[in-house]
């Protein structure tokens, strides 16, 4: 262990080990090379990392040995207040270790050419301890739609399991029933199968909310049925929450068929809002876990709010984020309007839906008045209704990305503004929201309003580089960039390294406004680090003219 120790302060994860890079605090959580609790192997690179609140963080790892063979490990790795380290699980795969990006569905494709999909997936911790994640058997699969668009499905057969106290269950898997139990009877429902990309969400109650696609023996002489499911499970047992054949056959509902996990979003009291996976005509439904209704809360036909007459709701317009519900039980969401003041283009309006009321926050369309004549995508929102959002417009050819807090929308950033930290020639880069489409997004709003995000920034059109940054109170911050000198604690000590890569899969921001994130180095090593955001010395002395010559860049390309 490189010297890495967790100490419980207050509530927040500390470590012992320090790191300097562009006037800011790094702590180093875990090296490459350092050994695992399995065998001889060592831990080779990272994957998904989740960090609570209470000094715990859960990591995924490829673990290897020194002999020439296809086998290696994926595994799951439990990181106490004090630093100690469990192994919760892990598989033991052959053969290909990635999915290809541009051929596959892959999560930040864009930022890191071959995605890493294990045989552990979208593992979470809560405050609790509790854990929840996808074991799949054998390999992914891809199912459907263009290789080249995210309107595929990816598959997996296998379980979903829960650890509590350190006891593991299934909470339901392939040809199991929702209680993770062998079905009899063929006539009955049996879970599917596992999609990558869908519902699928530890709570802090300890309940997993997840998206179900269930179907009755294949073989099964009878009438084949199906049904599409959100269940709720703990080690109580599971209850169906709703399903496709409860909802109003009029409202054609039906549950992301093709994998889009932005159509279903819940919160922690299980309340859950829905969209359909078709072609966009179909109203959006709120669930309560209340009193378990199910309510459209704007129907098709429907005058809409901010707009003129004549206008209504076509429906979903499906961005790859359709909407998000926080813990007050408030929905953000985008919908496509027919609006006969902007006629032949593709309508968008930004919706709030709160306390049994929806009103519009910005449309986009042809026409002076819109911002955005192309498209909104929703990033994130938190318990204060604060929501990021983005907008596209052919004038920017990029993205805007948006603050909403306490009513009023600011611009965080823009395409082809100056990037924040770097000399006048760097500017953001032209990645857009099409990329935040997994739970590890690439974007995190925690509720103290501090967003911290992965993007791309330029010195020119050839050269891009992949660039933490936090925002805070109107003001973007440089955490760390590619090609910048960076200290990691070693065994011998701090090191220098050069940043090769930004492992934008291994990033989280908790509550406690700490940011974990993945780095690979020019060496061939890779770790997680730590830092407390935004920064505490001041923008001048972080980001002034000194930094310039602190910081040694790498051509990429």
């Amino acid at each position: 262990m490189s010297g890495s120790k967790f100490v419980g302060a207050v509530g927040v994860l500390a470590l012992l080990t320090t790191g300097i890079a562009s006037g800011g605090v790094f702590e180093t959580v875990v090296l490459s090379g350092e050994q695992s609790t399995i065998g001889e192997k060592t831990l080779r690179s990272f994957d998904d990392v989740d960090l609570n609140n209470n000094g715990q963080l859960l990591f995924q790892a490829l673990v290897d040995d020194e002999e020439a063979d296809e086998s290696w490990v994926h595994a799951n790795i439990y990181v106490d207040a004090m630093g100690g380290r469990k192994l919760i699980d892990s598989v033991e795969r052959e053969g290909d270790l990635y999915m290809m990006a541009g051929q596959h569905y892959t999560r930040g494709g864009w930022a890191n050419g071959d995605k890493f999909m294990g045989g552990l997936h979208r593992s979470q911790l809560n405050d609790r301890g509790d854990i929840a994640y996808i074991k799949v058997d054998g390999e992914w699969e891809l199912n459907g739609g263009s290789a080249s668009q995210l309107s595929h499905e990816v598959t997996g057969k296998g379980m979903m399991t829960r650890v509590e106290g350190g006891q593991s269950s299934v909470l339901f898997g392939t040809g199991l029933d929702i209680n993770g139990q062998v079905v009899g009877d063929k006539d009955a429902y049996r879970y599917r199968d596992l999609l990558a990309h869908s519902l699928f969400q530890l709570n802090e109650s300890g309940q997993v909310i997840t998206f179900a696609r269930e179907e009755n023996d294949p073989g099964f002489n009878g009438e084949y049925k199906s049904r599409e499911s959100v269940l709720s499970g703990g080690l109580d047992g599971t209850q169906v929450l709703f399903d496709s054949q409860s909802v109003d056959e009029a409202w054609e509902f039906n549950f992301a068929d093709s994998s889009y996990r932005e159509a279903i979003y819940a919160n922690e009291h299980g309340d859950v809002i829905a969209f359909s996976d078709g072609f966009g005509f179909t109203d959006p439904i709120f669930y309560s876990g209340s009193d378990q209704s199910i309510v459209s809360f704007v129907n098709q036909g429907e005058a809409m709010p901010g707009y003129g007459e004549g206008s209504y709701l076509q429906g979903l317009m499906k961005p790859m984020r359709s909407g998000v519900i926080n813990d007050n039980g408030t929905v953000h969401c985008v919908l496509r309007v027919k609006d006969p003041d902007s006629p032949g283009t593709v309508n968008l309006g930004l919706f709030e839906y709160k306390n049994d009321q929806l009103r519009l926050i910005e449309k986009s369309g042809n026409g002076g008045e819109h911002r955005y004549t192309w498209s909104m995508t929703i990033i994130d929102s938190n318990n204060n209704d604060t929501l990021v959002y983005a907008g596209q417009s052919n004038s920017i050819v990029g993205y805007e990305f948006n603050m909403m807090r306490g009513g009023e929308v600011k611009s965080m950033y823009m395409t082809n503004d100056h990037a924040a930290g770097m000399s006048e020639d760097w500017k953001y880069g032209v990645n857009g929201p099409d990329f935040f489409t997994d739970e590890q997004d690439h974007f995190r709003l925690n509720e103290n309003d501090i967003a911290a995000m992965v993007i791309q920034i330029r010195e020119n059109e050839d050269d891009p580089i992949n660039a933490i940054y936090t925002y805070f109170e109107d003001e973007m911050q440089l955490v760390v960039h590619e090609g910048m000198d960076f200290e990691v604690m070693t065994d011998e000590g701090l090191e220098t390294r050069v940043i090769e890569r930004i492992n934008a899969s291994v990033f989280d921001l908790n509550n406690q406004n700490m940011l974990a994130f993945g780095l690979e180095f020019e060496d061939g090593s890779s770790g997680i680090f730590t830092t407390m955001v935004p920064e505490p010395m001041s923008g001048a002395i972080v980001l002034g003219a000194g930094l310039m010559g602190l910081v040694r860049r790498k051509r990429v390309g």
